[in-house]
């Protein structure tokens, strides 16, 4: 029977694609979490900037301006 060497130092071409492959996913999850996060905080930095704004000018925010 033949054997199977075993940690012959050098990564199987599957191997390497599966290593691309992970490393991609990785990046894409970040990525979009970060956009996901961020999106919210924006939206409340932005509501604020209108809100002092208004209030500077005296008038009270609408919801339309937001």
């Amino acid at each position: 029977m033949s054997q199977i060497a075993r940690d012959s130092g050098e990564q199987a071409p599957l191997e390497a694609r599966l290593k691309k492959l992970t490393s991609k996913a990785r990046r894409v999850g970040l990525t979009t979490f970060l956009f996901i996060m961020a999106e919210p905080e924006l939206e409340y930095i932005g509501r604020k900037v209108v809100e002092s704004i208004s209030f500077e000018n005296g008038k009270k925010a609408s919801p339309s301006a937001i």
